[in-house]
Order: C-alpha cells, then sequence, then structure tokens
C-alpha cells in the first residue's frame, strides 16, 4: 500500500505552508489517497490599521487633549451636558459646545427595573 510522504512545512513565497504532504506518482492507488489529504494551512502576518472617528463628538476629545473640558448647552433651556450631545435630549434642539469648569459635583443615579424575589414587590426602585 502506497502511503503519502512525511508532512513537513515549506516555504512557499514568504508564507509558512503546512501540511503539503504530495504523493511522487500518480497512479489511481495515490490519486485515491488525496482523498484523505488534510488542509493545507497557509501562516501568513496578519495587520489592520484602524481608522477610528469620534464624528461630532471630535471638538469634546480634542478639547480634552488639550486640558480644556466642553460640554454642550441648549441655547433656549441653557440645560448643560457635561458629555458631548448634537442636539438637547428634551426639546431636539442644536446645541452649542461651552467650557467647562475643571472642578465640578457629579450626581449620578441608577433605577433597578429587577431584583431578587425579595425585592421584586419594590421594583423599580432607585439606587
Amino acid at each position: 500500500m502506497t502511503t503519502l510522504p512525511d508532512q513537513r512545512p515549506e516555504s512557499l513565497g514568504g508564507y509558512v505552508v503546512h501540511n503539503l504532504p504530495f504523493p511522487k506518482e500518480l497512479n489511481t492507488e495515490t490519486l485515491a489517497l488525496l482523498k484523505q489529504m488534510t488542509p493545507i494551512q497557509i501562516e501568513q502576518v496578519y495587520s489592520i490599521t484602524y481608522l477610528h472617528s469620534y464624528g461630532q463628538d471630535s471638538p469634546f476629545f480634542a478639547g480634552l487633549t488639550n486640558g480644556v473640558f466642553l460640554g454642550s448647552r441648549d441655547p433656549k433651556t441653557g440645560y448643560t451636558y457635561a458629555n458631548p450631545r448634537g442636539h438637547d435630549m428634551y426639546t431636539g434642539e442644536e446645541t452649542r459646545w461651552v467650557a467647562l469648569p475643571n472642578e465640578g459635583t457629579v450626581h449620578a443615579f441608577t433605577v433597578c427595573h429587577f431584583g431578587s424575589e425579595e425585592f421584586l414587590p419594590d421594583c423599580p426602585f432607585v439606587l
């Protein structure tokens, strides 16, 4: 019975090629053995350069890079967001960039809409 030669990594144009056995002589028996051949694998370097866009938030991040904290303000209501927003979430009006102070107080909360069985009657609740 004829067998395929030993598998060995080969170099093919700078790539490392794995599982590249091939019979020395082609006949009915060796051609039938090709159905048992393992898939050829090519090892190569893979590199991608990503281009990220900050879009309409670009002034916010450019400000942070230069030590300036920018916020967004609705010109009609005066409501100010400490994060970049193109439009006010209540009125839909376009906001304007404003410089914010480097010190302040952060107010935050979380609304829990579900909890363990013991707290289900209290849902939703604010933490």
